[in-house]
Formats: C-alpha cells, structure tokens, sequence
C-alpha cells in the first residue's frame, strides 16, 4: 500500500469519526439547551458535566429491547437505519475540508482534503439528500411553494419597518 492510499484511508476514517463525534456533541448541546430553556440542570450526572451522557445512551441503545411490528420486512427493517446512515455520511464524503496538502513533506504527492473527488459534488449532494420519488403529491406542493416564494418575493411588512433609517434613531 503507497503512502497516499494510506493516507486517503486515514482521512475517510478522520471525516466519519469526526461526524459521529459531531452528532454527540449536537446532542449535548440541545439538551443543555432545552434543559436552560426549561430552568433545569440538565445532563449532569454521566461524566463532568454530563459530557459523557451521548455515549451513555448509545449504551442503552445497544441493550435496548428491539420492537418491530409483525408485519414489518424483518431484512428491510434492520437496513433501513443503516441505509439512511450511510446517505447521511456519503452526503459529505464531497465536501471539501481544506486546500491539497502533503503532510509536512511525508506523502510524494499532494492529497486533496475530500474524501471523493467528484466534478459535480453539489449535484451528488442533491441527489443523495433529496426525496427518492419527485412525483409525490408533496414533493410537487414544495416545488410549487418554492417557486412562488421566488417569484412574488416580498419582504415581510414588519421586517421592512424595522431596517427603516426613520426607526434608527
């Protein structure tokens, strides 16, 4: 294995550790949020500060009683959390993260901060984050919501009333 090829594997690696993390830490932070919206503590007993409460769930996750109903597909309804997983993570395997770099001189050439090289990343992104059928119902009322939206755009009144130099006194 090059240099380069390990490097590539180590950056896939640091860009999914890095999501997971973030998804943990956005936990945390809406819960400390809504518990001071609330005026409660909180997540305070699992770890200082209750830092250590995501990974205390994902613990209860895992020993949690699986429930599924009897009708369900029992194969598709085990992929299912996987397949939206793995939308949600190849979404940003696109997503540049920093300029071309060599490591400090360690790899020959220079490697990309992006897990895929893709031309056409925006339109990967919309495709995989998009709604699987565009002929439903609501897929078209959104459509058609967005299209008036930018057609008759019009500030809202109270909005337009607030940036007035007259009321900046």
């Amino acid at each position: 294995m090059t240099p380069l090829l390990i490097a590539q594997i180590l950056l896939t690696l640091f860009v999914f550790v890095m999501l997971l993390n973030s998804a943990a830490v956005m936990v945390y932070v809406e819960r400390k949020v809504a518990a001071l919206l609330q005026q409660r503590l909180g997540p305070y007993l699992v770890g200082p500060k209750g830092m250590l409460q995501p990974l205390a769930d994902v613990i209860k996750l895992m020993f949690k009683e699986e429930l599924r109903p009897r009708a369900a597909d029992p194969l598709l309804f085990a992929l299912a959390p996987m397949i939206s997983a793995t939308a949600a993570f190849a979404a940003f395997a696109v997503v540049p993260f920093g300029a071309s770099t060599t490591f400090f001189g360690l790899l020959d050439a220079p490697l990309r901060l992006q897990v895929a090289d893709v031309n056409v990343a925006i339109l990967v992104i919309f495709a995989i984050s998009s709604p699987w059928d565009f002929s439903s119902t609501w897929w078209r009322a959104l459509r058609k919501r967005i299209a008036r939206r930018l057609i008759f755009r019009r500030p809202n009144r109270n909005w337009s009333r607030a940036i007035t130099p007259s009321t900046a006194r």
